[in-house]
């Protein structure tokens, strides 16, 4: 920790250790990189009389990195079961890049409601009587929906992020078995889609 500020709830830290490193981090002219998102990393006893928050991860970097990274940020993200928040350094921007498309099966789509309805009904009403025209037909329809069921995939891991995000920082002592239930939620959510 390097302020007061980085712990919510807890005894008070001393003084002369927050300085301490403080004076380290000024010693060796880092900067503290600003973080993006929740301010704490770190959590413990939430829905206790003990319940206590703290920035205990950061990222440090130099002037000279700085210059050859200027638009790096430090983001805060959500982790559905640790008591520690993940960090994430990006460096820049993501990079969108076009690459040509190849349809994959996933084994994963069969155990999806409509899945065989929606194969089969590609398959008959393909018109080429050749099998490459068949499954041109089925694959775009796969295609098609598989981008929707992954689309929902990420659309409840957002919706489950913004939620965590909420209940973290609401000061009611009652959110406790709301949170763990959205980070199982999210946590089944992260592993359906890994499936696929």
């Amino acid at each position: 920790m390097m302020l007061k500020e980085d712990k919510r709830g807890g005894p008070d830290r001393d003084e002369s250790l927050l300085r301490g490193f403080c004076d380290a981090v000024m010693d060796n002219g880092l900067i503290h990189t600003p973080l993006i998102g929740y301010n704490y990393t770190w959590e413990r006893g939430r829905c206790t009389p003990r319940f206590i928050e703290e920035r205990l991860d950061r990222a440090m970097v130099s002037d000279s990195w700085l210059s050859l990274h200027p638009n790096a940020t430090l983001r805060n993200l959500t982790a559905p079961t640790s008591d520690h928040s993940p960090i994430l350094l990006n460096l820049t921007e993501p990079l969108h890049l076009n690459r040509p498309y190849h349809f994959r099966f996933e084994n994963a789509w069969l155990k999806e409601k409509g899945a065989t309805d929606l194969i089969t009904n590609s398959w008959g009403s393909a018109h080429e009587i050749d099998i490459r025209g068949k499954l041109n037909n089925c694959a775009l329809a796969l295609r098609t929906w598989g981008k929707r069921i992954t689309g929902n995939f990420k659309q409840k891991i957002h919706r489950s992020k913004l939620k965590i995000e909420e209940l973290r920082t609401s000061n009611s002592p009652n959110t406790g078995t709301e949170l763990q239930k959205v980070k199982s939620e999210l946590g089944n959510l992260l592993d359906q889609e890994e499936i696929y």
